[in-house]
């Protein structure tokens, strides 16, 4: 197998920096529409709960698969 191995934690530790751009930036466009302070804080929660949820569910199945591969090795 060619390739560069990316260690896991690293590539968590990238997307959550991801999130917090998308965070920022999401911020700014909510700002620009008008919403208020508490609209803003509810659906950038809202977001940061589902894409958590789903980075989280990511990074469990691939250490499973990851587990799995070692042990058939």
């Amino acid at each position: 197998m060619g390739g560069i191995a990316i260690n896991p934690h690293h590539e968590l530790r990238y997307k959550l920096l991801g999130i917090r751009y998308i965070a920022v930036l999401g911020y700014s466009a909510m700002h620009v529409l008008g919403l208020s302070q508490l609209q803003r804080i509810g659906l950038l929660l809202m977001v940061h709960l589902v894409y958590g949820s789903f980075l989280l569910r990511v990074a469990g199945v691939s250490q499973c698969a990851h587990r799995s591969q070692h042990a058939t090795e």
